[in-house]
């Protein structure tokens, strides 16, 4: 897992690096769109969402929908972000509410879980990769499934 998260943590702060790195003194508030894939199950999505920024640190609310063949969900996001030049990193939490239809069953759910966010920010895109730890309760236990998303977000 630390493994994980040290490849993770470069390839955010290396991998999108275009030309030149851009090194801004201060970073705007700015509303966003964003476009990417969670994963361990490969599962589009799409979001919007807002960061108040003050003194390359602020405050990060968004809210994204996926959907697969059998179901759907939304996640709401809140997270402290703190910028270092172009490089950024946030912690927070993710609310999610998640709808599953398969073979006739069908069923909801509802989570909450803490969220990490390593992001390369530019002037008006940015990349992030976000892992969080969501749990899936069953009749017999509760397990905690490891997820991962990459986001490419567009700035207006």
């Amino acid at each position: 897992m630390k493994k994980l998260l040290i490849s993770l943590l470069l390839l955010s702060s290396m991998a999108f690096c275009e030309g030149e790195p851009q090194v801004e003194t201060e970073k705007e508030s700015h509303n966003y769109m964003t476009f990417g894939l969670y994963a361990p199950v490969p599962v589009p999505m799409v979001g919007i969402g807002h960061r108040d920024i003050v003194d390359n640190q602020g405050i990060d609310l968004s809210l994204d929908i996926g959907s697969i063949i059998i179901g759907t969900f939304v996640n709401a996001h809140v997270k402290y972000i703190k910028y270092i030049e172009n490089n950024y990193i946030a912690i927070g939490a993710k609310g999610t509410f998640a709808y599953v239809s398969y073979d006739g069953e069908s069923g909801t759910g509802m989570d909450f879980a803490p969220e990490l966010t390593f992001g390369k920010d530019n002037k008006s895109t940015f990349h992030q990769i976000n892992l969080s730890l969501p749990h899936i309760s069953t009749d017999k236990d509760v397990s905690f499934v490891p997820v991962i998303s990459y986001q490419y977000g567009l700035k207006f």
